[in-house]
């Protein structure tokens, strides 16, 4: 889930139709902590998944940090590392 970049509408479609339900059944985010760092927004959680027809079960760390710009997203970066993301941004 790291590693790949998506842009715009079209590109956040083709992750989810075809990284997401192509390979899990179930794909939850929960989002636990919120913490703003200038004009970022970090956020803290973990994902839940499981495979499509598959014994395949995750439950990892999960973080985001997005920017909005004008009432959009302008850019968003996930992690499976919550300190990476914090010193990304700088913390």
């Amino acid at each position: 889930m790291e590693g790949r970049s998506y842009h715009g509408h079209d590109g956040i479609l083709d992750w989810w139709n075809n990284e997401i339900l192509a390979a899990w059944e179930v794909f939850e985010v929960h989002p636990q902590q919120f913490e703003q760092v200038g004009d970022k927004l970090l956020v803290t959680g973990r994902w839940k998944a499981r495979g499509i027809g598959s014994r395949v079960e995750l439950d990892i760390p999960a973080s985001w940090v997005i920017e909005v710009r004008d009432g959009k997203i302008a850019y968003w970066q996930t992690y499976t590392d919550h300190e990476q993301a914090r010193r990304d941004v700088g913390i």
